[in-house]
């Protein structure tokens, strides 16, 4: 116990490199909750909320420099604005059926409206299964054109507890 009182009083740059680690990770686990909640609101708000105050309260009890109070903010900032830069792409390839259990020729052709968040092919077209290859998060809908008929879906590609998810459903024209 007399450590920790003599540490508090000798608080140096030591505290900084001892916290550093911690800082990232917290400025890490912020950004991992904001992005959920981005994209699932209010999902992990309390988690963001908790790790800003925690980087907060180590700053401001560990470090009493200004100097080392700046540098303190930086770190977890400079790792969040790291992996925001970053992007977290999808990355899933994956076969799947359509809903609806849709059976269709082999003349049958497939339109993405957005290809930048999947490409789809058909992977056995009689039984309804493409394969669908996940490039970023999004939704786009995919349009199945067979002779004069159509039918509509809509792809969604998500994060669900770090891992990346895709969503079929079928829209009604």
């Amino acid at each position: 116990m007399a450590y920790v009182g003599w540490y508090i009083r000798k608080r140096n740059w030591l505290s900084v490199l001892i916290f550093a680690p911690v800082l990232a990770f917290l400025g890490y686990t912020i950004f991992e909750s904001w992005f959920e909640c981005v994209h699932r609101f209010p999902h992990l708000l309390v988690t963001m909320l908790f790790c800003i105050l925690q980087v907060l309260l180590y700053i401001c009890v560990f470090f009493p420099q200004i100097t080392q109070k700046c540098i303190g903010i930086l770190i977890p900032a400079a790792v969040a604005v790291f992996f925001a830069l970053k992007a977290p792409q999808a990355d899933l390839q994956a076969t799947e059926t359509l809903p609806g259990d849709p059976s269709f020729s082999d003349d049958a052709v497939i339109a993405v409206e957005d290809p930048s968040v999947c490409s789809v092919q058909f992977h056995s077209p009689e039984e309804g299964k493409v394969y669908i290859y996940a490039h970023k998060y999004g939704i786009t809908e995919v349009v199945v054109t067979e002779g004069k008929k159509e039918f509509r879906f809509s792809f969604e590609v998500y994060r669900d507890q770090s891992v990346t998810r895709i969503r079929i459903e079928q829209v009604e024209p």
